[in-house]
């Protein structure tokens, strides 16, 4: 997406919404083109990938290849699981988040719910937000079984956190079908969450 201010068919700058791999591929491939160096300008939506890929690399550590193995797990364990038995926020007296807050990302959510979303997993992640801070969607609470799983996409990150974070427990009672988490496993989903709800990432 070509953005010119010197002229009709003047490149000054190149604004992406793909990969920094194929990025890198065509702005080299670009600015050959036009005989010089051009401004880069990612999408928001990757500009968000970036941020939350390290603030979940801080929180639960690097990850190898372009899928997350505790997320390929919590995947192949879905069907094992008990989905009405899950745990929210408000459950957690670790998971501390300011009550102004709280009531503005459900306020939001639930006022973007109205708009028609251009995508399903917009629609899941507004869901999820509401449910894991202790209120019911219009439409009730369910949960979509794990979908794909990419490196690279924030939203399916998020989607994933707060499904594993809501089934998830260090608890070693057997009264429900629920997936086993480490302590340092469960405090890093606890820390990625807060960062996402506080940090404005829904």
């Amino acid at each position: 997406d070509g953005m010119g201010s010197s002229g009709e068919g003047v490149w000054n700058g190149i604004r992406y919404d793909f990969s920094e791999h194929w990025f890198q591929k065509w702005c080299t491939i670009l600015e050959r083109k036009v005989g010089r160096r051009l401004l880069s300008f990612a999408c928001r939506h990757h500009m968000y990938e970036i941020v939350l890929q390290k603030i979940f690399s801080m929180t639960l550590g690097e990850t190898c290849g372009p899928d997350i193995e505790i997320f390929k797990r919590f995947k192949s364990q879905w069907k094992f699981i008990d989905h009405g038995f899950f745990r929210t926020a408000a459950a957690d007296r670790k998971m501390k988040i300011d009550d102004i807050i709280q009531e503005e990302v459900l306020q939001f959510c639930q006022l973007k719910l109205h708009d028609a979303q251009p995508r399903e997993d917009y629609l899941e992640l507004l869901n999820l937000t509401i449910i894991f801070l202790g209120s019911e969607p219009p439409n009730g609470i369910n949960f979509k079984a794990p979908g794909g799983l990419h490196n690279a996409r924030w939203m399916a990150r998020l989607q994933y956190s707060f499904k594993v974070y809501m089934f998830g427990t260090t608890s070693k009672r057997k009264s429900h079908k629920v997936f086993k988490l480490t302590a340092k496993e469960e405090d890093g989903f606890r820390e990625f969450l807060l960062f996402a709800i506080v940090g404005g990432y829904i």
